[in-house]
This record gives structure tokens, sequence and C-alpha cells, in this order.
């Protein structure tokens, strides 16, 4: 996240899940050297794959490119040549290593509703489903921000996840 998304924007979250679908292919790619082996030598393998090795290798250049300078790369905008604000939310104390990512589905927007302290919001019409959210999406991002604003983001994570929400934090490296 932290080179998606537009400089003068937060880090941006990409809805594709390279993770899951990286990690996936390189299973794939270890199953079949596996069956080779075995169908060479008579003799296979186990195979196992990491998903934070997976996602490394999937990042490599922008990894390879940090090693190389010192420096994280410029998030110069992500593939869909958009942003996604309101997908990361800023924490106090607001520096910019300090945002979480927060994917809330429909059966936890009540919870969050609770747990941020906003239970005034649950049954309001502009936000009861995905779509009426997606329509009132800068008053939801602003509702948001406005509690994670006042948390440093580890105690938003922690707070959320006492209520079953994913959260997670989402960083600019160090320049």
């Amino acid at each position: 996240m932290s080179v998606t998304g537009f400089a003068d924007n937060p880090p941006t979250y990409v809805w594709p899940s390279i993770g899951d679908s990286g990690t996936g292919m390189h299973c794939v790619v270890g199953i079949l050297a596996a069956l080779m082996q075995r169908h060479t030598t008579g003799e296979g393998q186990r195979v196992e794959v990491s998903m934070q090795d997976a996602v490394v290798n999937l990042i490599r250049v922008s990894l390879r490119d940090h090693q190389r300078t010192g420096k994280p790369g410029q998030r110069t905008g992500n593939q869909l040549g958009v942003s996604a604000p309101g997908t990361t939310y800023r924490c106090h104390p607001g520096g910019q290593n300090d945002y979480v990512f927060l994917f809330v589905p429909q059966q936890f927007w009540h919870t969050l509703l609770k747990t941020i302290g906003r239970t005034d919001l649950i049954g309001d019409a502009r936000y009861e489903t995905a779509a009426a959210r997606w329509q009132h999406k800068s008053e939801v991002d602003a509702l948001v921000e406005d509690w994670t604003s006042e948390r440093p983001k580890h105690d938003v994570m922690k707070t959320l996840a006492g209520a079953g929400i994913r959260a997670a934090r989402a960083s600019t490296p160090a320049r």
C-alpha cells in the first residue's frame, strides 16, 4: 500500500487480492515442480508457500528500488488511475505512518457504529446498505476518521479486532 495511490494522499488499498492470488500461483508453480520431480525421479516433495514470501516476490521491483536508493518509491497513482480515499483512515497523532485500512462487510456495519460510539446512526437510511454508504462515502469516511484520528493506530486495530472487525495498519515507509 505504501507505493500505491497518489503522492498527496494516504496509502491506497488495491482491491484485487494480489496476496491471495499471487500466493496461489506460487503454490501451483511449486506443485508443478514437485510433480515434475516425481515424474523424473519417482520421489515427490512437500510444497509449502508463505503468503508473505509470495507478496515480497510480487513487489520485488519496489523492494529492489528501495534497497538501491534507500528511499521507497513514490506513489504515482494506482492501476485504475484513481485513488481510493476512505479505505485508509488517519490515526492520532497523524504522522505519515499513522493510517489504518478498514473494510467493513455489511454484517459488521452496526458493530462498527457501536464500537465507534455512533449508535445514533443505526437505522439511518443513508448508511444502512453498502449501496447507500457508497452514495454517502465522504460522510462515512468523515465519521470513521473522526473516531480513528483521536486514537493511535494500534489502539484502533485492537479495539476493532475486539469487536470482530478486521483492520490493518497502512504505512508509508520512512523517507
